[in-house]
């Protein structure tokens, strides 16, 4: 149910993303399954709560809310350059599609040699 409820939620986003807006009926139906399956778990995790994945009750304690909160922040700064820098070489700079692959492999290696130097 959470794989289902997550390719709902990301597909709904990226048909909103692609042009189409938040208006979009496919983004709406989208983003409502997925409203509607979250729902269904809440009830589900409230009801059986030796048999979830994800135990609600878990929330309750602030330090693993906080840390909840933390990795997702971390987890969208560190991923969200690596999914917008490919767009902007495309659509800005009009790069090929083979620079612009090309292009987020030579910022790791830089990375790493510099690390490989302070070694």
């Amino acid at each position: 149910m959470l794989g289902t409820l997550s390719v709902s939620y990301i597909y709904g986003i990226t048909q909103a993303a692609s042009g189409s807006g938040f208006g979009n009926a496919r983004t709406i139906t989208f983003i409502t399954i997925g409203v509607i399956l979250t729902v269904v778990y809440v009830i589900y995790a409230f009801s059986k709560p030796k048999k979830v994945v994800v135990p609600l009750n878990l929330f309750k304690y602030k330090s693993f809310s906080a840390s909840i909160v933390a990795l997702v922040l971390a987890g969208i700064g560190t991923n969200g350059a690596m999914l917008l820098l490919p767009l902007f070489f495309q659509n800005i700079r009009n790069d090929s599609v083979v620079l612009t692959r090309s292009l987020p492999h030579t910022t790791g290696t830089g990375h790493a040699s510099r690390e490989a130097l302070n070694w």
